[in-house]
């Protein structure tokens, strides 16, 4: 998992993919809460190696992605399909 974020990122960073920032945004969050979760259910650290990598990567990859689409002028409205994908994603969790 470690090796494909850091191969995402790369490609992400030389313009090679463009992420959507939605995506990744609703990725992270939902990745980041269930690794709290887990935490707090007394998960040991073994068996939260995984959901923090993908949670602290995936970050990472939302907050590149929302920067380039904010710096390269890029950022658009997302259509009717990815606001109601993201609605109820948060709406779910």
């Amino acid at each position: 998992m470690f090796l494909g974020y850091v191969l995402y990122i790369i490609k992400t960073l030389r313009h090679e993919i463009e992420p959507n920032p939605l995506t990744w945004v609703m990725f992270s969050y939902g990745t980041v809460l269930l690794t709290w979760l887990e935490h707090v259910r007394g998960a040991s650290l073994e068996l939260l190696l995984l959901p923090a990598t993908c949670s602290t990567l995936g970050i990472v990859v939302a907050i590149i992605s929302v920067y380039q689409a904010i710096h390269h002028r890029k950022m658009e409205m997302p259509d009717r399909w990815d606001l109601r994908s993201f609605f109820l994603d948060v709406t779910l969790t």
